[in-house]
Order: C-alpha cells, then sequence, then structure tokens
C-alpha cells in the first residue's frame, strides 16, 4: 500500500472456509454502558463515562482485541461502578478495530480502555485489581504507555511525563527505551514506511559476513489485525512467507529470505529491490499534466507498466491465487523497468480452505471485496480498473462514483473512448460485466499501438464548461451540507482536523465538528451566506444553518476556548457572521452586530494572515463596509504601525507560524508569511493611500522579487529563504504568492509584478491534473487565483485556464442520494465540510467562476 492509503475493515464471522465472510453490525458499547445503568456522553471516538478528564495524574490503559471486548466488560464494569472512576471505552467494535490499528494516530494505538483514579494511593490499587481482572485477556501493545504487565499500560498525563512519581512500587520503573538498531542479524538502516501493524525497515543481511547485502524486512507487532478467526498479523506473514516461497519461480516477486518471531512480534525477511513504487512513478511521469496534453511516449511508458500488471495478475490466476489488493503501492518498478508485486498478504488460495484475509485499500477493492463476499478473480478486474484509472488519470478512482456516469467522466480525463469504456466496465458494480484479462490485455495493446502513430498535441482546444452544469454542480453541493455526507450525527459540519507530524501510513484523518473559517463551520457558513445572495436554494439547510450558528455562539461562553487569528479563531467569526447578516440568514440585530466587533477585536500577537494581525487587517477592512459597524480606522492604524515598526531593513519580516515557535523565519508564502502581510498591507494602502505605507509595500515586494528561484524554466517562490523547495499551490506556495502581485499590479500598475506573478502562474501545465482538489493546497485555490489575473489583466488565457480547472472538478465529485454531491480531497476517502481544506472552498471557486461580477476571491476587499 502507498503512504497515502489506508485500511478499512469489517466485523466478520465465517460459516463457509473459503466462502463468503458475512458482515455482522458493528456492537454498539454504548449499549453495553446503559444495561449496566451508566450515564455517559460520546466525544468521539470515544464514550465517556464519569467526570470530565483530568488534565494531570496516571491514567491506566487495557489493550484488548475486539473479540474479548464484551467478555473483559462484564468482569471490569462491576468493579469500575463501584469505584465510581472515570473512564472512557470505544464508541463500538468498529471504532475499537481502528484505534488498534492506528486509524485515529500514534498516541491512541491500543489504548481501547482508559481509567482516571483518583490520586496516587487510588492508582496503585486501582493497577493491582485491574491487572489481575485483565489476566486472561490479550491485545497489542501501547506505544506512547509504559508497560505494567499483560495488556495493562499506564501515562503520566502532565506534559512533563516524567517518572519521578512513579506511583507502582511493585513493579519496576520503566527505562527509556533506546531506538532499535538490529533485529537478530539484521542492521536496520532506515524506515522505509511507518505503519500501526508494523514498520518496513531497508536492512543489512549480516548473517555470512562474506555476503553482506541489503534487504527488506516487514515487521508484524504483537496481536494486531486480529480477526474472528483467531489470526493475528503473525498469520498473514507466515502465509506471505508461504506464497513468496511458492510463487517466486514463477511470478515476479521479491525472493523470501527468512521469516521469524522477537519479542512477541513476526518478521518477514525479503529481498531489496532497488526501484520505486508504481505510485512514486505515476506522480513523476504525469507532471501534474492531464493525461490528453502527456507526450505520446511518456503514456507508452505508463501503458508498459500496465500491460506487465496485467501480466502478473494473469499469472496469479494461473497459479489459483487471487491478489485482492491491486493498488499502486504494491507493484516496484526496478531500475531495468520491469515491474515487481510486492504485497501480496491479501492473497487468497481459490484452491484452499482457509478463509480470505480482510482489509483492502479504498477505491482499489470491489462491493463485492467489502462487502466480504466469496473471493473471485472479479475482485482482481476491479483492481486492475481502478489502477489504469490512477495510472492513466494520475486522480485516485475513489473520487468517481460507481454509476453511469462513470464511463463520461474517465472519457474526459483519458480522451480515448475504447480504453474509457472498458476501464468503466472492470470498475463496474455488477461483477458480471466485468472485462477478462484477455479482452483487458487487448484493448491496451491496441491503445499501445494507436500511441505509436500519435503526435503531441499542441493546440488544444479544451470544451468551456456550461453554466447549466456549473449551476447544477454548484445547487447540489449546497445540498450536501444537509446530510451525514458532511455532518456528524449532530448535525455539525465536520472539519478535517491538521494531522500529527509523526502520522502512519493507515492513519485515519480526524473529522471533527470545529467553528474555525478557515477549517471549521464559520467557513461555511460565510460561503452559504454568498450563495443565497446568488438565489441558490438554502431552504433545506436552514435548519442545519442555525444549528452550526449556534457553535459560534457557544465560543463566547467564558469555559470555552479557542484559537486566535482569521483561520482559526474569533476574527474569521467575524467575517461570517457578517456575511450572514448581509444575506439574511441570521437577524440584522444589535446583538449580531455586537458579535462581528467583538470577535473582530481581539487582540492577536503575530503578523501573518492565518493566525496574526494581518488576518485581523483584512477582516477589520472586510467588515468596515458594513454601515452599521464601524470603519475601524483607528485598530488598522495600529496594525500597520506594528508592520511598518517590525519590518526588518530588507524589506522582509521575521513570521512565525504560531506562538510556540521560539523565533520567526522569512517565509514567503500567503497564508503564515510575507506575501499575505504585504497583500494586507497593499489593500490597506487602496483605502488610505498612505505614502509610507506605500514605501513598505515596494520594499517587501522587492525583497520577494530577490527570492526567487528557477522551477519548471521559470522563476517563481520557494517557501522560505532556508527552505528552497517548491510548492504550487495557494496556503504556502508560489500561487498565493503570485496572488500578491496581482494586486500590486492592480494597485501599484509596476508592471514587473504583472511579470513576476505570471511567470510564476506558468510554472503550473495548462492543462494540469491533480488529485488535491481544495484551494488551500489544491485546484480550487490555483483557479482563484487565475480568476484573478484575469480580472487584473485581462487576459483571456487565465479564464481558459480557470474553466479547466472548473470541468475537472465537474468530473470528479461523488453523488449521494437526494440530488447531493461532494469531493473528496486527495486519498481521502471521507470528505470534510472546509473553506480551505474542503467542499464548501470548491463551491466558493465555482460561484467565483460564475459569477466573477458578484463574488471575489476570499482575501479581496474590493
Amino acid at each position: 500500500m502507498d503512504a497515502a492509503s489506508k485500511e478499512i475493515s469489517g466485523t466478520i464471522y465465517n460459516s463457509n472456509p473459503g466462502g463468503a465472510l458475512v458482515i455482522n453490525p458493528p456492537v454498539d458499547y454504548g449499549s453495553i454502558l446503559t444495561q449496566a445503568s451508566l450515564s455517559f456522553y460520546n466525544k468521539h471516538p470515544y464514550l465517556h463515562v464519569g467526570d470530565i478528564i483530568p488534565l494531570h495524574g496516571w491514567v491506566l490503559y487495557i489493550s484488548v482485541i475486539r473479540q474479548e471486548m464484551v467478555q473483559l466488560l462484564n468482569i471490569l464494569l462491576p468493579f469500575l461502578i463501584d469505584s465510581d472512576f472515570t473512564f472512557t471505552i470505544p464508541e463500538n467494535s468498529d471504532v475499537h478495530s481502528m484505534i488498534l490499528d492506528g486509524a485515529y494516530g500514534v498516541g491512541e494505538i491500543g489504548k481501547v480502555i482508559a481509567i482516571y483514579p483518583d490520586n496516587d494511593i487510588e492508582t496503585q490499587k486501582t493497577a493491582d485489581l485491574i491487572i489481575e481482572l485483565a489476566k486472561p485477556f490479550s491485545g497489542p501493545t501501547i506505544p506512547s504507555a509504559y508497560h505494567l504487565k499483560g495488556c495493562v499500560y499506564t501515562e503520566n498525563l502532565k506534559p512533563s511525563n516524567n517518572l519521578n512519581d512513579w506511583p507502582y512500587p511493585g513493579i519496576p520503573k520503566p527505562t527509556r527505551q533506546k531506538e532499535r538498531k538490529k533485529i537478530k542479524n539484521y542492521l536496520i538502516i532506515n524506515q522505509l514506511k511507518g505503519d500501526a501493524k508494523g514498520n518496513v525497515y531497508k536492512c543489512l543481511n549480516l548473517k555470512n559476513w562474506l555476503k553482506i547485502h541489503w534487504c527488506v524486512i516487514k515487521q508484524g507487532r504483537f496481536n494486531h489485525c486480529a480477526d474472528d478467526f483467531g489470526r493475528t498479523i503473525k498469520d498473514r506473514l507466515e502465509w506471505q512467507y508461504e506464497l513468496l516461497i511458492d510463487l517466486n519461480a514463477s511470478i515476479p516477486l521479491p525472493k523470501p529470505i527468512d521469516y521469524f518471531e522477537d519479542g512477541g512480534d513476526s518478521y518477514l525477511v525479503m529481498e531489496y529491490i532497488r526501484g520505486h513504487s508504481l505510485f512514486e512513478k505515476i506522480m513523476a511521469l504525469h507532471q501534474g499534466i492531464i493525461w490528453f496534453a502527456i507526450p505520446a511516449e511518456t503514456k507508452r511508458q505508463l501503458v508498459k507498466y500496465i500491460l506487465e500488471i496485467i501480466n502478473i495478475i494473469d499469472l496469479f490466476d494461473y497459479n489459483g491465487i487471487i491478489h485482492r489488493d491491486i493498488n499502486p503501492g504494491n507493484f516496484l518498478i526496478r531500475e531495468d523497468e520491469s515491474v515487481v508485486a510486492i504485497d501480496i498478504e491479501l492473497a487468497f488460495d481459490a484452491c484452499g480452505n482457509v478463509p480470505p484475509f480482510t482489509y483492502g485499500t479504498p477505491g482499489y477493492i470491489s462491493p463485492q471485496q467489502q462487502q466480504l463476499q466469496a473471493p473471485d478473480i472479479a475482485d482482481d478486474i476491479f483492481g486492475l480498473g481502478s489502477l489504469i484509472l490512477k495510472v492513466m488519470t494520475g486522480i485516485s478512482p475513489g473520487k468517481f462514483s460507481i454509476n453511469d456516469q462513470l464511463f463520461q467522466n474517465i472519457k474526459f480525463f483519458m480522451d480515448n473512448n475504447a480504453v474509457a469504456a472498458m476501464t468503466a466496465l472492470c470498475m463496474s458494480g455488477d461483477s458480471s460485466l466485468r472485462p477478462g484479462l484477455k479482452s483487458i490485455r487487448h484493448t491496451m495493446d491496441v491503445y499501445d499501438a494507436v500511441l505509436l502513430t500519435e503526435n503531441l498535441k499542441t493546440n488544444f482546444s479544451a470544451p468551456k464548461p456550461k453554466i447549466s452544469k456549473i449551476e447544477d454542480v454548484i445547487q447540489k453541493g449546497i445540498n450536501a451540507f444537509a446530510s451525514n455526507v458532511l455532518q456528524n450525527n449532530s448535525g455539525y459540519w465536520v472539519s478535517k482536523a491538521i494531522p500529527e507530524e509523526n502520522g502512519i501510513a493507515n492513519e485515519f484523518k480526524s473529522y471533527l465538528a470545529n467553528p474555525g473559517f478557515a477549517n471549521g463551520v464559520a467557513g461555511v457558513l460565510y460561503v452559504l451566506s454568498l450563495a443565497e445572495q446568488l438565489n441558490f436554494n438554502t431552504v433545506d439547510l436552514y435548519e442545519n444553518i442555525l444549528l452550526n450558528y449556534e457553535l459560534l455562539l457557544k465560543t463566547e461562553q467564558p469555559y470555552c476556548s479557542i484559537s486566535s487569528g482569521l483561520f482559526r479563531g474569533k476574527t474569521g467569526f467575524s467575517i461570517a457572521i457578517n456575511e450572514l447578516i448581509i444575506g439574511g440568514l441570521i437577524e440584522n440585530t444589535v446583538y449580531n452586530h455586537n458579535l462581528v466587533f467583538q470577535n473582530i477585536s481581539e487582540p492577536l500577537s503575530g503578523n501573518n494572515v492565518a493566525s496574526g494581525i494581518s488576518g485581523q487587517g483584512l477582516a477589520f477592512l472586510h467588515c468596515s463596509n458594513n454601515r452599521q459597524l464601524p470603519v475601524f480606522y483607528d485598530e488598522l492604524s495600529l496594525l500597520v504601525a506594528r508592520l511598518i515598526k517590525e519590518q526588518n531593513k530588507d524589506g522582509s519580516w521575521l513570521v512565525k507560524k504560531d506562538e510556540t515557535q521560539a523565533k520567526g523565519i522569512k517565509l514567503y508564502g500567503f497564508s503564515y508569511g510575507i506575501a499575505g502581510i504585504t497583500y494586507f498591507l497593499i489593500e490597506y494602502y487602496t483605502k488610505y493611500e498612505d505614502q509610507k505605507v506605500k514605501d513598505v509595500i515596494v520594499k517587501a515586494l522587492d525583497f520577494l522579487l530577490k527570492g526567487r528561484k528557477v522551477n519548471n524554466g521559470e522563476l517563481s517562490w520557494p517557501i522560505s529563504a532556508v527552505n528552497e523547495n517548491f510548492d504550487p499551490w495557494f496556503e504556502y506556495g508560489f500561487s498565493g504568492i503570485a496572488l500578491t502581485f496581482i494586486k500590486a499590479y492592480q494597485i501599484l500598475g509596476d508592471s514587473k509584478y504583472r511579470k513576476a506573478a505570471e511567470t510564476a502562474l506558468n510554472c503550473h501545465p495548462k492543462y494540469i491534473s491533480s488529485n488535491f482538489l481544495t484551494v488551500a493546497n489544491g485546484l480550487a485555490g490555483l483557479g482563484e487565483v487565475y480568476l484573478e489575473a484575469f480580472k487584473v489583466f485581462n487576459d483571456c488565457e487565465w479564464f481558459e485556464r480557470a474553466g479547466h480547472i472548473v470541468n475537472v472538478l465537474l468530473h470528479t465529485y461523488r453523488e449521494a442520494p437526494n440530488s447531493r454531491i461532494y469531493w473528496l480531497e486527495g486519498n481521502d476517502s471521507l470528505s470534510a465540510a472546509d473553506l480551505m481544506s474542503g467542499n464548501i472552498g470548491i463551491i466558493h471557486f465555482l460561484l467565483h467562476y460564475l459569477r466573477p461580477d458578484k463574488i471575489k476571491f476570499l482575501f479581496n476587499i474590493d
């Protein structure tokens, strides 16, 4: 599996080994608490019993596999009821599995039951009893806690997490674990992949000192991936080892070297193959260009990979094996360009009587495999079709709905009827309609021959998106905000949580209700009010709007802690509330106007747009158009004076992303850097024409111009003065900086600013294709900048480029019941509502394209 993928699972049992597995509905652990007459509240992914969880003291954890949970609760609950301790358990058995598998992050792995004793004395007594009660049970290791005994662990909730007050006298105080450098006779050189169920390492095989060579070790952590047949990850690795031995002579696979167990974990040792994953090759060869604009030779190289993989799957079939996990991360391209299958632990022996292992890669597994039906070669045909779609479009197959529109959507990207039709049939929900391997190979062989005669097109006539289609998609996208596609069980719109820096390959991205403007309900409310003003129907959302507006009001309570700034704090709330008043979605009352004033006036410390005073300044300018609010001249003057004072002699500012940074850096980008600060000052100068401010702006622009580097043959901006990597998108990258130079040319009129913006934007392919669709780091944000370039430069190329992005978005949404559609970002399998990284931001771009006379870019004040 590639690093961007994650796995899915279900609760299963089997009555016919080798046949269909049956999904049981998840066990609702809340019903068990209710039967025990316990009150609880839900805070996803846990059910909480008792008081608010303390912020200090020792906590006890029990790691237990899903199959033993009900039995453990029957034994444990009487004690917990008598002790009156606060404790938490997962919501249900599916969430339980996700916690064990690391889906909620490294810090939650194995923390199935958490018990919070009142003090250290109670902690010691409780630990002894819990260890005894949990003796018969088993669970995976908890890597972020200290092991006591059996499946019981502990952690100090103090920020320092020190061991000076270790409350367990009968258990030795743990020592700091050294990073492991060696596994038996294998020296670890580096980690290739991090995964909750076990890492993958590149190692040196030291068994024979005369023949030291590279190898790959796949780790299986103790008790991970437990299924209803009593099997764990250990059994999967043993199975893969057996398959590698049996099939290595007939199928391109890594050579098996060893299988062993050590310290409870299991290890599979394989040949190290120099090369790159197919996933990496797709990215490198596509270069962000849509298929029809890629050179024919590059297309042929990608088609060659497809044909080799078809042959590999045919060999699996010939040997009676169904692969069941065909995705670009599971195939490696050698240095000689040949293809190797590298991860076959889900493979199923069609001639055996062993039940299949579950899981798979979303978007690449068939509906039948998801439903745990009996494995069939048709499952591999579906996976192969999904892989062909990914190879030829660069787009994750999970972005497409499996329906009558699939062919048209695939055809838009592939520009070939035969291959598009074949791919759509491979991905049909009806397995009987899927073609055979021979037919797929024939279609790809014919297409490869066609490519031999194809000359690179230089003059494309990309279709202009139809206005009626855009309007229909916008309305259906708005409708989705009244469904569980974009809201939680409480009716709040969900946002994607900020990922941990040490994330793991199968980590589930947490989706939570968040009040923020960039990533939360405030941004959704803002865009919905704009849509209402353009006569889109929001009537069905009225209750949702009021409910989510109340979430903003809850932040006014004294006990509520909220981030500061435009993106995640109250500054952003002010813009949303102000627009709701203008759009008539909330009442035009003194109370609501006071809310705008109170939220916008909170003092901020940083300088940037996202969390600092530049974002606050943009909010002041935005809300000053409301005649029932002050013009904020004095407040703006103070912010500007501070920025002038803190500007460095070279025209830069030292910028902190947030207050956790000890000192700032010269970050170039819009959201967190110098370009955003400069943009605010340009907007201020536009309104007040202060010559001193103009001098500061010119100085800042000159600094940014000097910071450019060559990128794809054009000058553009790296991330910062010290980080010379290029980010192509809006939030951190050169597209956001280009917006500042577009605005600079519009207001100051110097042609060098226009040239700087255009050369940066020309770093993008004209006919771009990307798996990333949102405003912050995807196509919607780039499209917004293109529309601003068209408005200011009056050059139709930028409008045509924006139109192409609209077309990409019109062919990559998923459909939900009741005329609702939504988009998935990157490789995500769940959607987010957000303005900067979710669906409402995409809708804002479509509104902007549809009505540029009425809708402006998010940070544009004029």
